[in-house]
């Protein structure tokens, strides 16, 4: 008999090998033994490279063991502890702590919502008493992922002590200590490692932990104690979990012969992707917003229909070989799949299609889906400065940069970037409201920009940008290639641009000499109805162009009003991330940082753009025939944008 398909956040789906290290006894004093644990310490050390300032101190029970170990053993007894929160695994801290008698407090951020930096900063400010901070870095409840640097940036600027409980994310989120600063981390062996229940972790500071002596409320969840027993004799203190801890062991052996966090990551995001996809296709919506949604669980909204009971669903979807999870949500009717354990994008696809099955024998109908558009993709609709040429989107910066600085007033890059992707003009006169640019504008003529000072400013930066333009209208790699194939199959290009019309004439001719050649350009002043976040633009290109079914259409930009344009046009929309303006350098700037330092600036500019609505986000037009592909695939299903 096949063992079912586990899509829950844990335990989950093992692989053969891992299962099999579980057939062999061991002793729990014996030297072997031993070795095995330290060896197991020693890896999840490394995977937040602590080296010699963190340990490990490995826990009987489940994770909930180790998060209470934890907080019983680091926050003293006369200490105070905050706990944020936005789902059930929050308050279950809060609760254990005050069962053992620890001072705390919660900060409730909802079931919808991340944790907010500055909000955490606030109560920091409020109460010199707070001593630590708890915060889980995915909450299983529902799956939302909090800005762990942003809030560990606040913490450490507070002077505070923060512990992470990280169990479901552990091991294929990025977590270091040498990106940002914790006391602790707590993990299980059965979640993202790929092992079996049974074992719960704790990587602490070791000045830390030295400090902790005597505060534990409990003898057994004790980790100083623990550790100072390991320490000395290499063994657990009481009976170990010692099959489980072989085939943690063995997990490990995996999870660095796949590529570690970052394949990890990749593949459990991949899963996510098909879920959600999936799920959307036969009529089910997700709980999250994908700005928050981390690719461990998905919360799924139940069907609103008359038939719908979890219960029965849940035994039928098991007869199908596919076992969920209930939802955890207090206001709304929802239930949980998970996207982690040793599962690929198949298993997930195969897991839809025992729901849509399941959906259809309990009589409950999906919504009325679109007939399927014939054909594919008709028309891309692409944006000029950071997607298709100027990598990093410098041209309109620059200048507006040194128009200001024309009028005796400072602004940085980053400030010029925010309202990146409206129209010139706008762009400025928003500059001119934004905080800092504002006070600044104010300080040096004595009033508020007015509009007349956005003609006077827009005036100058407009000769600037014509002049400059050229400076930047270099391809994007890639970009000659993907427009060839595109064009190759019958798909026709377009393209709008914040530029107004006299830069756009100056920009095109160097472009199409180097092979950069569209069908059509809107500049954003060409419509009497203006330019971004409005429609108008991309509607022009979908008559001009003569396309038959707009939702056959693709807007790829790299700023927020690009992809809002997109969005109202009733178009598929994609956002560039690494080219672009969020991410906002030059190539050679961004090859030359760390690779992790790139990855975490591509999901901070993806997070943005997804946020914005993009239905996809990729690095560079380079990453695009992928995504075309896939909404040809969708298309042909009889989905909509």
């Amino acid at each position: 008999m096949q063992a079912p398909l586990l899509l829950t956040p844990g335990p989950l789906t093992t692989t053969a090998r891992t299962k099999n290290a579980m057939q062999y006894d061991w002793g729990s004093w014996d030297g072997d033994f031993n070795a095995l644990t330290a060896r197991i310490g020693r890896r999840l050390v490394g995977i937040i490279d602590g080296g010699d300032d963190y340990v490990c101190v490995p826990l009987q029970g489940s994770g909930t063991f180790a998060v209470e170990a934890a907080i019983g053993t680091l926050v003293p007894r006369d200490g105070k502890l905050l706990v944020l929160a936005n789902g059930a695994y929050g308050k279950r801290m809060a609760q254990l702590a005050a069962v053992m008698g620890r001072r705390v407090e919660v900060e409730d951020f909802g079931e919808t919502s991340a944790v907010d930096p500055a909000v955490v900063r606030a109560r920091l400010a409020a109460d010199p008493h707070i001593t630590h901070v708890g915060v889980i870095h995915c909450e299983t409840s529902t799956g939302i992922l909090n800005p762990l640097p942003a809030i560990a940036a606040e913490v450490a600027a507070a002077g505070r002590a923060l512990v992470i409980d990280a169990m479901s994310a552990f091991g294929a989120l990025p977590l270091s200590c040498r990106e940002l600063a914790f006391e602790a981390v707590i993990g299980s062996s059965n979640k993202c490692l790929e092992g079996v229940p049974g074992m719960g972790f704790v990587l602490v500071r070791r000045a830390a932990l030295e400090q902790a002596e005597g505060r534990a409320h409990s003898l057994s969840l004790d980790l100083h104690d623990q550790w100072r027993y390991m320490h000395r004799t290499g063994q657990w203190r009481y009976t170990p979990p010692t099959h489980v801890v072989a085939a943690f062991d063995c997990a490990l052996d995996q999870y660095e012969e796949q590529g570690g966090q970052p394949a990890r990551l990749a593949r459990y995001s991949a899963n996510c992707k098909a879920l959600v996809e999936g799920l959307a296709a036969i009529g089910l919506r997700s709980f999250l917003p994908a700005d928050v949604q981390a690719p461990i669980i998905v919360t799924v909204y139940a069907p609103d229909h008359p038939n719908w009971n979890f219960g029965e669903f849940y035994r039928r979807v098991k007869e199908h070989g596919v076992i969920l999870y209930p939802g955890k949500l207090t206001a709304v009717e929802t239930f949980r799949v998970g996207c982690i354990g040793a599962i690929e994008a198949a298993d997930i696809e195969r897991a839809v299609a025992a729901v849509a099955t399941v959906l259809g024998e309990m009589g409950i109908s999906r919504p009325r889906r679109a007939a399927p558009c014939e054909g594919g993709v008709q028309a891309v609709i692409f944006d000029w400065a950071g997607t298709m040429v100027d990598f990093g989107s410098f041209a309109p910066t620059q200048v507006l940069i040194d128009a200001f600085e024309g009028f005796g007033v400072r602004i940085s890059l980053a400030e010029a970037r925010v309202p990146m992707g409206l129209a010139k003009w706008d762009h400025i006169q928003a500059l001119g409201r934004q905080d800092g640019v504002a006070q600044r504008w104010q300080q040096r003529f004595g009033a508020p920009m007015t509009d007349s000072d956005v003609d006077t400013l827009y005036s100058a930066f407009l000769p600037l940008q014509v002049e400059r333009v050229g400076q930047y209208s270099a391809p994007i790699a890639g970009a000659v290639d993907v427009l060839a194939a595109l064009r190759a199959r019958g798909v026709k290009i377009g393209s709008c641009t914040g530029y107004p019309r006299v830069v756009v004439d100056r920009l095109l001719p160097r472009a199409a000499a180097d092979g950069l050649v569209v069908d059509h350009v809107v500049a954003t002043d060409d419509l009497p109805a203006g330019g971004r976040p409005g429609p108008w633009m991309a509607l022009d290109n979908v008559v001009a162009l003569g396309v038959t079914d707009v939702r056959a259409c693709v807007k790829v930009d790299d700023t927020v009003p690009g992809i809002a344009e997109g969005l109202a046009a009733g178009m598929w929309t994609v956002g560039v991330a690494l080219s672009g303006n969020e991410v906002g350098l030059a190539e050679q700037e961004l090859a030359a940082l760390p690779g992790e330092e790139r990855e975490r600036r591509f999901d901070a500019a993806a997070a943005t753009l997804r946020a914005a609505g993009a239905h996809y986000v990729i690095g560079t037009i380079a990453d695009l025939p992928e995504v075309i592909a896939r909404i040809d695939a969708r298309l042909a299903r009889g989905e909509r944008p």
